[in-house]
């Protein structure tokens, strides 16, 4: 069953350096099957309640759909202590009225 989990951050990140820490934190998920592979996608830039992020989207793949939550609690424990060690803070910028005109 394909999954995708949105994963949202400030967009002063190089998205180049966020996917690679993303990427860190996919291989041996035991949730998750080995193929096809996991993977992460710059998907833009967002507005997610009044605050302009970058969207990237992980793509995982579990056997059956009760595995899809202990996967996304593993992803999300990996990706905090590797975000964490690399100083990639989670808060995202506010959006102002001027960004929406």
């Amino acid at each position: 069953i394909k999954n995708t989990v949105p994963v949202h951050l400030d967009t002063r990140h190089d998205p180049d350096k966020i996917m690679a820490l993303i990427r860190e934190c996919l291989p041996d998920n035991p949730h998750c099957l080995a193929n096809p592979p996991s993977s992460v996608s710059f998907a833009g830039v967002v507005s997610v309640e009044s605050c302009w992020v970058a969207r990237y989207d992980v793509k995982f793949f579990t056997q059956n759909p009760n595995l899809k939550s202990k996967a996304i609690h593993v992803l999300w424990q990996r990706l905090w202590q590797r975000f964490h060690e690399a100083g990639i803070a989670w808060t995202p910028n506010e959006a102002t009225e001027a960004d929406a005109v």
